[in-house]
């Protein structure tokens, strides 16, 4: 393994035991955001969250990487740092956006 492919395998596990600071609404808007932020058609979940991560992290260069790494961390801590008022703001609005999609898809 090359000494970037480590870097990025380190950087994803770090990235993964985090998870667990948020509870399960929390987790899934994550994940939501997650996944419009790196533009993956594949569902990003628990299970595939460090596969995505390191496949997703090495395709970027070393700072671009270290960025990405960071801002992951401070939404994780973002969300994690929600209180329970504005966590059920965002869960309405997802819902609601989640209906316009439905529809537009009919």
């Amino acid at each position: 393994m090359s000494e970037q492919a480590s870097c990025v395998a380190d950087l994803a596990a770090e990235i993964v035991v985090r998870l667990p600071a948020l509870d399960g609404n929390r987790r899934q808007m994550f994940f939501r955001w997650l996944q419009v932020h790196h533009h993956s058609d594949v569902r990003v979940t628990s299970t595939n969250l460090e596969q995505c991560l390191t496949a997703w992290l090495g395709t970027l260069p070393v700072e671009g990487m270290n960025w990405e790494y960071h801002l992951i961390l401070n939404e994780i801590a973002w969300w994690r740092d929600l209180d329970e008022e504005s966590l059920a703001d965002f869960m309405r609005s997802e819902q609601a956006w989640d209906v316009q999609d439905e529809i537009r898809i009919k």
